[in-house]
């Protein structure tokens, strides 16, 4: 029997918890699962790598080969996703010029507050701004 793979290239967004599927910037409505008869099995490259997709018949993946990686210059370079969202929002933008009165550090003490407290269901948003306030004290502390 003869089985049929494609190959494509996209660039990772998001993978999940498990470490077992993952959303790419091209396709962001769909959910690649990885194989579980690969072997040796696929790993996961980080997110912003771009990465050649070995997929089997059925749409798993059964190898991935990182082809270049490019990390997050700034916070707004990152796809955010919405709560309770599976599917980023938007695209990635250009890359902006860095802030140097403390809005990039407060940005992202926010974005991990947020990203931190979000199964939490007792937490409330001024829960979030509460924990990103004191993230942002602690990280600019000289």
């Amino acid at each position: 029997m003869m089985t049929t793979t494609a190959t494509v290239e996209r660039t990772i967004a998001k993978g999940n918890s498990a470490g077992t599927g993952f959303l790419t910037i091209e396709e962001p409505n769909k959910w690649f699962n990885l194989s579980r008869f690969a072997s040796p099995a696929p790993t996961i490259p980080p997110t912003g790598t771009t990465a050649r997709l070995t997929l089997d018949g059925k749409g798993y993946v059964r190898s991935i080969e990182p082809v270049s990686s490019q990390i997050p210059a700034t916070i707004e370079d990152v796809p955010f996703l919405e709560m309770g969202a599976s599917e980023p929002k938007g695209q990635l933008r250009a890359p902006t010029p860095r802030r140097t009165d403390g809005t990039e550090v407060r940005l992202r003490c926010l974005q991990a507050a947020a990203i931190f407290l979000a199964d939490r269901p007792e937490t409330n948003g001024l829960g979030v701004i509460s924990l990103a306030e004191k993230w942002a004290q602690w990280a600019t502390a000289s």
